[in-house]
């Protein structure tokens, strides 16, 4: 994007400055002194940026007499002083427009900020902001920077820019004016929607998945209402039965009470924010109910198999029969069987033999 602005609304006056054939208005506010434009000794122009995603603050103040200039030369003296210490500090980029106007940029994530502080403000003539210090420098008219009083006085504009004037009562009270601009909204702003409809189809899948998790007709987290019960045995009589009825939870977006996002913007991220830790809490709980549920059913299904494999075992033990061990024994009924009939026949036969000899 183009950076967080704070441009003067007018160009900087170039009263008492000598001038220079074909020399452009840029130029000449360049060159403009700190004493024409009504700066003194004490006198502080401040920047300050502030990174809207980590909170980092960094400033550069510059005392008229005081702050020296970046060859060493001297205290800073004229405009282009000023420009040089404020882009050597890093804090912003400083520079005079085309058209003789002051402006400070940052990085599209950064408030900037830019103090002028009059330390011996006249009553009779800097009582305003037309014709105070900021003047000077281009910001004297009210109408473009938004300010509502032209003497002390906040105000807040669309383009989130804060703009406050304090003109000192009496001669030798501070003359202040403070402006303010926001991270830009219209840099992120697209962004921010990419964001906002992400968010919104993070909450849809939600809701998708909630509706999809049921089993023989039952879902237990996408309605508080839902209820399953777990037979443990086949008794149905109150004194006897054995079961666990399961309550279902509301797990949709809605019932994390997790609102779709609309604009992203500070106030209702930070609301968001809020809603998922909330959520968050209310899901452990609801996952920390159903793995207590699922281990009781756990135990009572290894407990219930091993029952029926016990019972599985000494009805076999009782019906049914070893092929191998029967197999067996029926031969060795044959083997008998026949036995007996050779036995029989053998004696048979002797006995005959017995009977000739008569």
């Amino acid at each position: 994007g183009a950076g967080t602005i704070v441009e003067s609304s007018s160009s900087i006056s170039t009263n008492g400055l000598t001038p220079i054939a074909g020399e452009s208005i840029q130029d000449q506010a360049k060159r403009q002194t700190l004493s024409n434009l009504g700066f003194a000794a004490g006198d502080t122009i401040t920047v300050q940026t502030t990174d809207t995603s980590t909170g980092a603050v960094s400033d550069i103040s510059i005392t008229v007499g005081t702050t020296q200039k970046t060859d060493g030369t001297g205290p800073v003296a004229t405009v282009q002083d000023v420009l040089d210490v404020v882009n050597a500090s890093g804090v912003a980029t400083a520079e005079v427009t085309d058209a003789g106007k002051l402006k400070l940029t940052g990085s599209d994530a950064e408030t900037v900020n830019l103090s002028i502080v009059d330390t011996g403000g006249d009553a009779s003539t800097a009582t305003t902001q037309a014709t105070s210090l900021a003047a000077s420098l281009g910001f004297g008219s009210n109408t473009n920077v938004d300010l509502s009083d032209p003497a002390d006085g906040d105000y807040v504009d669309a383009g989130e820019t804060a703009v406050t004037f304090t003109d000192g009562a009496t001669a030798g009270a501070a003359d202040s004016l403070s402006i303010t601009t926001q991270a830009n909204p219209a840099s992120n702003s697209s962004t921010r929607q990419k964001l906002v409809s992400q968010f919104n189809d993070i909450l849809g899948q939600i809701d998708k998945l909630a509706a999809d998790a049921s089993f023989n007709g039952i879902n237990l987290i996408d309605s508080s209402s839902s209820k399953l019960t777990v037979a443990f045995n086949e008794k149905r009589d109150a004194a006897t039965k054995s079961e666990l009825k399961i309550q279902g939870e509301d797990l949709t977006s809605s019932g994390l009470n997790i609102t779709k996002a609309t604009s992203l913007n500070d106030t209702e991220a930070n609301t968001a924010l809020d809603e998922l830790s909330t959520a968050l809490i209310t899901l452990r709980e609801a996952g920390s109910k159903f793995g207590s549920n699922l281990s009781t059913v756990q135990i009572r299904k290894d407990y219930t198999k091993a029952a029926i494999n016990t019972l599985q075992t000494g009805a076999d033990n009782l019906v049914l029969a070893d092929t191998n061990e029967e197999g067996a024994n029926l031969l060795a009924l044959q083997t008998r069987q026949q036995l007996s009939t050779t036995a029989l026949s053998l004696s048979s036969q002797a006995d005959q033999a017995v009977l000739r000899l008569f």
